[in-house]
């Protein structure tokens, strides 16, 4: 399943049967993350569920768009 998770219009086999959504929710976060210089990952949860990590860019002040800190980077 997660291999697929943002692909668009994916439904696990469980979410067919319970859920009128169109797929389309977690393929559009990872453009939108994509589009700001960053990156989305999916892994199970430990308990069941599912934990998903984003990570963005975050620009120094006064530093030309696209320069980040590497050190604030980390932390995010």
């Amino acid at each position: 399943v997660l291999p697929h998770v943002f692909d668009r219009f994916y439904k696990s086999d469980a979410a067919r049967t319970r859920s009128e959504g169109s797929g389309l929710g977690l393929a559009i976060t990872a453009e939108n993350v994509r589009l700001h210089g960053g990156t989305v990952r999916a892994a199970n949860g430990p308990d069941g569920g599912a934990v998903f990590t984003v990570v963005l860019p975050l620009p120094r002040d006064g530093a030309p768009d696209g320069a980040t800190d590497a050190a604030e980077e980390d932390r995010a």
